[in-house]
């Protein structure tokens, strides 16, 4: 008996999963006809002399079955499944329950991508005989394309039982754990896919894109430590010195908690001395819980305190509650509370002024790299001044891996009070803007990140005549090692902000985030 077994390589993308693969290993009787040359083209996958060598053996021995079989398998793996699936089925009508014959069949099916049909015939050949390699093989092959991929590791695994070290099953078992661990991943199933990217690994550990997932993963599943401290100025004298850190605690890929603390300086030579200078402080924690793959729950409660001109320390709790769900990779929306203070300058932090804003956010991207993101935060504040606030923005994505985004972007407020005096708070406001984004920071697998954010337009408040503004959002990093990122930004914008009233605003930033 004469053994060929041909083999098509898998092809695989971390980013969309695409596993394609047949197998067949298939005896051949030696008869009176010597084959040889052309079971050499089938074998060393030259297939269209294959074809044409038995094509030539037909007209020589037409009931050959040999050779019929042989002619087919050339014929589908070159140019044309159908015909091959064809001359299967007539051979079947000749010879009924041949098991040669039906596992040709069921891999003609493999070849047209009709995964279905093939995973069913090979379900059937799989009861006939239970032992038979080539059977339970196709079987994890159809079914991973299936994305049936708990039954395709089980198959592989009886595949590689009858046949223990086989090549061509260890290759099938390596992609097979490779498609399976990506679609934990995409599951939040991270302990899971960890494993499954370990044992793919350990078949072949040259696959560096799944190494880097793999380390990807475990770095995401181990406590950090963020320190970040921000330097800001602008041109009305207003300085401030903010310090946040905070200590996260990953208990398991649904929960993470988080502890945080944050320091605010702010100072204006401008202003009388009783009220040049103010400092703040918030203590507090949160926690991060998803309890599916499409759904994010955040909560967190923040102690806040300063002393008020007196002397006398003031508290306010401050509040953040969110749920994000994703309907597809196209489409998220989020919901959430916010209670915060104000805090930009020292007469800010004086004011004890709070806000409670709800916030709805919509984000839909398409096929076709066209993104649209909307958000609305309706703001309740302490001083029974109220703010409406949009900011939308269009753009066309035309980078994935980097990202470079440009697009169109629309904000608009208005507050029910006006309080110049105190901070920004216009009967109406309007800014329209183009911008450019071009970063790698969603790329963890990158020593060097960088972003770089430049956005032109101009602004109109209430009445005034319209304003040329810019804003330019920088940022430079580095992975020092797998504990250590180091990351430097910088911030110029000369458009009103919630608190500033047409400034030019400078801020400077230095960020340190350790993993344990």
């Amino acid at each position: 008996m004469l053994k060929l077994k041909f083999v098509t390589i898998f092809k695989f993308d971390l980013k969309s999963i695409l596993v394609s693969a047949s197998f067949l290993g298939a005896s051949f009787s030696i008869t009176a006809q010597d084959f040889t040359e052309g079971y050499q083209y089938l074998e060393t996958g030259k297939f269209e002399k294959a074809t044409d060598y038995f094509e030539n053996a037909l007209e020589e021995y037409p009931q050959n079955k040999t050779a019929q079989l042989c002619y087919a398998r050339a014929l589908g793996l070159s140019s044309d499944p159908e015909k091959a699936q064809s001359i299967f089925e007539e051979l079947l009508i000749q010879y009924p329950d041949d098991y040669e014959l039906e596992l040709n069949l069921a891999e003609s099916f493999m070849w047209q991508k009709k995964f279905e049909t093939a995973d069913s015939i090979y379900k059937y050949l799989s009861e006939k005989d239970s032992n038979n390699f080539v059977a339970r093989l196709g079987l994890a092959n159809a079914s991973t394309n299936l994305k049936n991929h708990e039954l395709a590791v089980a198959s592989i695994n009886i595949a590689l039982e009858i046949s223990p070290d086989n090549p061509s099953a260890l290759t099938s078992k390596k992609y097979i754990c490779l498609a399976y661990a990506d679609h934990l991943k995409g599951k939040n199933e991270k302990q899971k896919a960890i494993s499954y990217f370990q044992e793919a690994l350990s078949i072949d550990s040259t696959f560096t894109n799944a190494q880097k997932t793999l380390n990807l993963l475990k770095r995401q599943l181990k406590h950090s430590f963020t320190s970040e401290t921000k330097y800001a100025f602008d041109k009305g004298n207003n300085l401030s010195l903010n310090t946040h850190n905070a200590f996260h605690f990953v208990h398991n890929e649904k929960h993470t908690s988080t502890l945080n603390t944050e320091f605010r300086s702010a100072w204006n030579s401008e202003l009388s001395e009783n009220i040049n200078k103010a400092n703040s402080f918030s203590f507090g924690i949160g926690h991060l819980w998803q309890p599916l793959a499409k759904l994010k729950l955040n909560a967190g409660a923040n102690l806040y305190t300063f002393n008020d001109l007196n002397g006398k320390q003031q508290f306010d709790l401050q509040i953040t509650s969110s749920a994000r769900y994703e309907f597809s990779k196209w489409q998220q929306a989020e919901i959430g509370f916010k209670r915060t203070n104000f805090n930009y300058n020292a007469e800010l932090i004086y004011s004890k002024i709070s806000s409670n804003d709800l916030l709805l956010t919509h984000h839909i991207y398409s096929p076709i790299k066209i993104g649209w993101y909307i958000q609305y935060i309706s703001s309740f504040q302490s001083d029974q001044n109220r703010r409406d606030l949009i900011y939308s923005a269009l753009y066309y994505n035309f980078l994935e891996v980097p990202v470079l985004k440009v697009g169109f972007t629309i904000n608009w407020f208005q507050y029910q009070e006006q309080k110049p005096t105190l901070y920004f708070s216009p009967e109406k406001f309007s800014n329209y803007a183009i911008f450019a984004q071009f970063h790698n920071l969603d790329n963890p697998f990158d020593k060097f990140r960088y972003h770089a954010l430049y956005s032109l337009g101009t602004q109109k408040i209430e009445n005034n005549d319209r304003q040329l503004t810019q804003l330019m959002d920088l940022k430079l990093g580095y992975d020092i090692s797998n504990h250590y990122l180091l990351m430097l930004s910088y911030v110029y914008s000369n458009a009103a902000q919630e608190n500033i009233a047409g400034f030019s605003f400078h801020q400077l930033g230095l960020q340190l985030r350790v993993i344990f």
